[in-house]
């Protein structure tokens, strides 16, 4: 379609002034490549919806874009529910305090209403796992989330649940996408600013069912011998300007009987997130705050949730009074042994499922095998829409998972939800610390211990930045033809065992095969003659960002030769492939190990 009738389709279709004006100038003004870049593609929709810069043209988040993807959901519904009427079927739309949450869940709810489609949209901004919640629980067809997560405050997103309560897989996406494409031009109604009114009450009744849920679940998992545990001590929480304090401030009072001491500056929504560069609290320095804020309160304890409240971090104080802020793995494996032991204490004859990514830590599947008669480990592709449907899968074949998590700060609790939850996971981080405690241990300690139990792990997560898409591509082609794939080795490391997910190509043994076309991943396991241990890394191409990120760990019996093997492999991983296949690829210059490494990459 020539650029003109792309201009006019935009200027016709699309009522919001606001972007309507910013194609109009662009007409005048005569700018053909910036009206090509706005207009010439679409804005993908993928199994985590839509999510993107807000600005005019289909290529990005608007008010039209909304709509087309609403549109496009609503007749999918409609022709893939045969035995149901519309009327049947509900909706559940929320959406955070970003630039134009609201407005885009209006226009969201326009196109469901039009189709005929019962809606359910929430009077005013919800953390994302009350959506995913109400959806399972409350047999809805499908659930809207409008958030851009902790993305950039100039983004935002469209994210889509399945009637199960997960996110969408590829082939509902793809679906999805098509019924778009077909249902552009919107709807007579598409863009009444205030169609229906939200659900009333609807916040306050899925808070409730939600808060009694999570209670439940968890004070059944918790030892009789925690009613006498200590008191909770001081306890700071930062909610990164998002959704999450109502929420979180309710759970600490209702479950566990106690006051959160909230980081002031960032207690409140505001959708341009002043006190940080990115709102998301794996990036260094998005904690400081909290952690001033703990100092002057005396608290060893602080509690954090991304924007939209479905990631968690936390940092506890060292007896030197610095802080360590767990890693999304260490959290992981501390999770996974605390529900373990729980389980343990039971004496019941169920078996229990654990489940993590391939890019997450070994370390959950070390001790899962060393209580193998009793727990098993699933393995799946990164991302929670394999995470939550594994989940969903076992539960429907009579199985019992009880914990997932990925390496980015998700953790998910199925008997909840069947997405990453970190309101649920901050709750569950109170039960544990509270039991820890009487271990005589703080939450740092009691990682120590793990260690000390099933060996030391030391994980290096970091990124280089792509120019272009080809660019990457090119780099992980460049690895599959080079001779030190051919003859197993990486500088002097042997590659004892290989895996192409692209491909679903491997050599030596893996306990999971993954297939993925449509990505770029190569898997590795290294070990030197030098050193006992071995080191597991993963390359591996964004989804949704110019980025070739990088997940390597190391094991082995001791501290110090953890952190010896990881770096050193992390060097010869830089020079030997980065360096040589990899010209363009670019990197802010440090990295920071799992278990305290700072170092400067290699050049």
């Amino acid at each position: 379609m020539d650029l003109d009738h792309l201009i006019q389709k935009w200027l016709i279709w699309d009522k919001d002034p606001t972007t309507n004006l910013e194609i109009r100038q662009l007409q005048d003004n005569n700018n053909v490549q910036e009206l090509q870049n706005r207009l010439g593609s679409r804005i993908r929709f993928g199994t985590a919806g839509l999510r993107g810069r807000m600005q005019a043209g289909f290529a990005f988040m608007n008010g039209l874009t909304v709509i087309q993807a609403s549109q496009g959901l609503a007749r999918y519904l409609v022709q893939t529910n045969h035995d149901s009427q519309p009327v049947e079927l509900i909706v559940v739309i929320g959406h955070d305090t970003r630039h134009n949450s609201a407005k885009f869940a209006k226009f969201a709810a326009n196109a469901f209403s039009y189709a005929g489609i019962t809606v359910q949209t929430f009077s005013d901004y919800v953390p994302t796992p009350l959506v995913a919640f109400r959806v399972r629980h409350f047999h809805a067809a499908a659930g809207i989330m409008i958030t851009a997560s902790h993305n950039p405050a100039q983004d935002n997103g469209f994210k889509v649940y399945g009637s199960n309560g997960a996110q969408i897989q590829d082939d509902v996406a793809a679906a999805i996408a098509e019924s778009i494409s077909l249902n552009e031009e919107p709807w007579p109604n598409a863009w009444d600013v205030d169609p229906l009114g939200a659900s009333e009450g609807l916040r306050e009744a899925t808070q409730k069912s939600y808060i009694h849920r999570l209670s439940a679940v968890q004070k059944q998992q918790m030892p009789d011998a925690l009613e006498g545990a200590p008191s909770h001590p001081k306890v700071v929480y930062t909610p990164m300007h998002g959704v999450g304090w109502l929420l979180m401030d309710r759970v600490a009072r209702d479950v566990h009987n106690m006051h959160l001491i909230p980081c002031e500056s960032q207690q409140l929504p505001d959708p341009d997130f002043p006190t940080v560069a990115f709102p998301n609290p794996e990036e260094t320095g998005a904690l400081q705050l909290a952690m001033e804020k703990a100092n002057q309160e005396n608290a060893h304890v602080i509690l954090a949730t991304d924007p939209d409240a479905d990631r968690f971090a936390a940092a506890c104080r060292m007896p030197d009074g610095k802080w360590h802020q767990f890693t999304g793995d260490q959290m992981g494996v501390l999770f996974a042994d605390f529900l373990m032991q729980q389980e343990l204490q039971k004496n019941s004859a169920g078996h229990v499922f654990l489940i993590c990514t391939a890019v997450s830590s070994a370390m959950m599947g070390r001790i899962v095998d060393h209580n193998r008669g009793r727990f098993s480990f699933e393995q799946t592709l990164t991302g929670f829409k394999w995470i939550g449907n594994k989940a969903y899968q076992l539960l429907r074949q009579g199985r019992d998972p009880v914990f997932g998590y990925e390496e980015a700060l998700g953790y998910m609790f199925p008997a909840v939800s069947y997405d990453k939850d970190g309101i649920a996971a901050a709750s569950l981080f109170l039960f544990a610390q509270r039991q820890w405690s009487l271990q005589g241990m703080t939450p740092y300690e009691k990682l120590l211990d793990l260690y000390r139990t099933y060996g030391w792990f030391d994980s290096i997560n970091t990124y280089f930045v792509a120019s272009t898409p080809i660019v990457t591509k090119e780099f992980f082609d460049s690895i599959r033809r080079s001779d030190e794939l051919k003859s197993l080795k990486l500088g002097h490391f042997f590659i004892t065992r290989w895996r192409d997910v692209t491909n679903g190509l491997s050599f030596g043994e893996w306990r999971f095969q993954f297939t993925d076309p449509g990505s770029q991943m190569l898997s590795f396991d290294v070990s030197d003659s030098e050193l006992e241990g071995n080191v597991l890394f993963t390359l591996r191409a964004s989804g949704t960002e110019p980025k070739m990120k990088i997940y390597l760990e190391s094991s082995a019996p001791d501290r110090g030769t953890a952190q010896r093997l990881s770096k050193k492999v992390f060097d010869s991983l830089v020079i030997e492939w980065i360096r040589r296949f990899g010209g363009q690829l670019s990197h802010n210059g440090h990295v920071v190990s799992s278990l305290g490494q700072r170092f400067a990459i290699p050049e």
